[in-house]
């Protein structure tokens, strides 16, 4: 019987890590690895390395998409031991898209997503794994790696929502939409359309859990989950291109 092993670091290169880690910003406006875009190499006081690039060794003359595409051919334990190796590659080989990948080809649809596809991984793996904290890197630089987590966490300034700039509509007759609407390529939003309509009610998240927990629906075109799965991947995943 193989050893299962802990696919996290050894605490004493955790406690390294932790001492280089930039721990001033509020932890929700941080990346989990502490990967910032590149362009803040040119907003640094005094002239910086970055990290990232510097300890790739020769893989630092390849573009970083090119090296998630080359580490997206690794399995489980091939990451977590290139993740050990230097800083730059630790961040690349927890990129979330290739646990992603992982997941969904090892388990199709049958997983319960965790606080990350890593963690969601190796929990359904080993359900005793004990979880997955990111180390934060210092000096680590990369848009091909930043992008996505921004793009998934990115706040919208309720500002931005404050001023309607679509017309709502009540009892619109079909003569009047194709008149002021139709003819003239305008959006419009119908409202108060199906008040008595059953489905209004009965197809809320809630009440599908109710009779449907533990029914498998097509989620891709390759994959099926558990409504009820789907749902809580749904309500606690932030992705920059969720499954539907």
């Amino acid at each position: 019987m193989v050893k299962p092993i802990t696919m996290e670091e050894p605490e004493y290169k955790r406690a390294r890590h932790d001492r280089e880690g930039d721990r001033d910003a509020p932890e929700e406006d941080v990346n989990p690895y502490g990967i910032k875009p590149e362009g803040n190499l040119f907003d640094c006081d005094v002239a910086m390395e970055n990290r990232l690039s510097s300890s790739l060794g020769a893989f630092r003359r390849v573009q970083d998409k090119t090296i998630l595409h080359i580490l997206s051919f690794l399995d489980c334990q091939d990451l977590c031991r290139l993740s050990a190796v230097s800083a730059g590659l630790y961040c690349f080989a927890h990129h979330t898209n290739i646990w992603r990948e992982l997941t969904i080809n090892k388990f199709g649809g049958d997983f319960r997503f965790q606080k990350s596809w890593k963690e969601t991984y190796l929990k359904r793996l080993n359900n005793k794994f004990p979880g997955h904290k990111p180390l934060k890197m210092k000096d680590c630089f990369s848009d091909t790696l930043f992008e996505p987590w921004l793009n998934a966490n990115m706040a919208i300034d309720p500002s931005w929502l404050n001023k309607e700039n679509v017309d709502r509509r009540s009892g619109l007759t079909a003569e009047e939409f194709i008149e002021n609407y139709e003819k003239r390529g305008l959006p419009v939003i119908l409202t108060d359309v199906i008040p008595t309509w059953l489905a209004s009610e009965n197809w809320k998240c809630e009440n599908l859990l109710k009779k449907y927990a533990e029914t498998k629906f097509r989620v891709s075109a390759t994959m099926d989950m558990k409504l009820d799965d789907f749902l809580h991947y749904c309500n606690n995943a932030r992705e920059e291109r969720p499954l539907y």
